[in-house]
């Protein structure tokens, strides 16, 4: 499995590996587009974003990681955090990082320790492939995070 960008022009496709500059083609009449690619072909993220299997596998992902997630400081966060999380096939963590910090370590660190209690998650052995795709790294939002 890999992501793919395509970049189309109204001329016609161009080098979907980005190698190439578009010939005679401006920057407003191209578009990209962001495909999972398996062995069974592409598909753009979008459709896979939208598929059930994909939506649900993330609401249960979400719910569990909340489930698991303590904070009980009495100490205000005026802003959340956000986090991006990578799975290996089984859904066991092989890495967090925190995308957009809250501006408390300890607040992060309870991000962190949510994503850490809530694994495996094996979500991703009940998708389909390309969705599987998205699940190997995907975001989650813990409180209300800045909107820069």
């Amino acid at each position: 499995m890999y992501r793919q960008d395509i970049k189309e022009c109204d001329g016609g496709l161009v080098d979907p590996l980005g190698r190439l500059p578009a010939q005679d083609e401006d920057d407003a009449s191209c578009h990209v587009t962001a495909s999972i690619c398996t062995t069974s072909g592409c598909v753009s993220e979008v459709e896979v974003r939208s598929r059930a299997d994909f939506q649900s596998a993330m609401r249960r992902i979400g719910a569990r990681t909340g489930e698991h997630w303590r904070w009980a400081s009495p100490v205000q966060v005026s802003r959340g955090a956000k986090v991006r999380v990578e799975l290996d096939a089984r859904g066991e963590v092989r890495g967090i990082d925190i995308t957009a910090s809250s501006g408390n370590r300890e607040f992060d660190a309870s991000v962190r320790r949510a994503v850490e209690r809530a694994q495996p998650f094996t979500e991703i052995q009940e998708v389909s492939e390309h969705s599987r795709g998205l699940l190997q790294r995907f975001q989650l939002t813990f409180g209300r995070p800045s909107s820069s």
